[in-house]
């Protein structure tokens, strides 16, 4: 019987080990058998990152429950945008499917549970793309567990290789999809479309590019996928300060 343990898990942090501490005993919940952890590199001109950095390897020292730990430690700050992106493609390099979740995203424990079940019973379902833990707009209602949208959240989320391949951190399409119907099909108020339009630009022709969650929206946008969202929210962000 597969289940929740059976997934493998991306930790992505870098120099808050407050925030750390915090989504590390939400593991503990869920006990997942496989963790990978991704940490930046110390920023130049920031001398408390590296301490900062080994405090939150620390924590990860103490995770005591038997689980395999495969750890990614830059030596060089990449930055928010390659950080992440590069992190991710090295987990889908050794899995086929796995939960992602950043150091201020704390999961409850049915957040694992969900993920597990519709990591599994989509999996060969090529239009859903992402599984979200979010759910910001609990105001209205639905009778279902999950339901699909064409956005998707990342604050705690999950995905499959499969998906992950299209990702393009530089957005090389962008300029032959723009006036295309990718985006415009979605949304009804072209006030929508123009924000993802202009997001989408600014991204673009970024020389360095600092972000990595609109490059994955696109994505999605691009290739029709769908995003399984939960009836309750699941996540509690607690960030409060930026980093990178």
């Amino acid at each position: 019987m597969f289940n929740s343990v059976d997934i493998p898990v991306l930790l992505l942090l870098f120099n808050r080990p407050h925030y750390a501490f915090e989504v590390i005993s939400a593991l503990e919940a869920a006990r997942p058998a496989q963790i990978y952890v991704a940490v930046d590199g110390p920023r130049a001109g920031h001398p408390t990152d590296a301490e900062n950095v080994e405090k939150c390897l620390a924590l990860v020292a103490q995770i005591d429950w038997p689980c395999r730990i495969e750890i990614l430690k830059r030596d060089e700050n990449l930055g928010c945008g390659r950080a992440v992106s590069e992190a991710i493609s090295w987990f889908f390099e050794h899995e086929p499917m796995g939960i992602i979740l950043e150091d201020d995203c704390v999961p409850t424990p049915a957040f694992f549970r969900f993920c597990a079940e519709m990591l599994l019973r989509y999996q060969n379902d090529e239009r859903v793309m992402h599984i979200t833990g979010t759910r910001w707009n609990e105001e209205y209602p639905i009778e279902q567990s999950y339901f699909f949208t064409a956005i998707g959240h990342i604050w705690g989320w999950a995905t499959w290789r499969r998906a992950w391949q299209h990702y393009d951190f530089r957005m090389s399409t962008w300029p032959s999809e723009r006036y295309t119907k990718i985006i415009a099909q979605h949304f009804p108020a072209h006030r929508h479309v123009l924000y993802w339009e202009s997001n989408f630009d600014t991204v673009y022709h970024q020389t360095e590019k600092h972000t990595w969650d609109y490059q994955w929206q696109y994505t999605l946008f691009r290739n029709g996928g769908l995003s399984v969202t939960p009836r309750k929210n699941l996540i509690q962000n607690i960030g409060a300060e930026g980093v990178h």
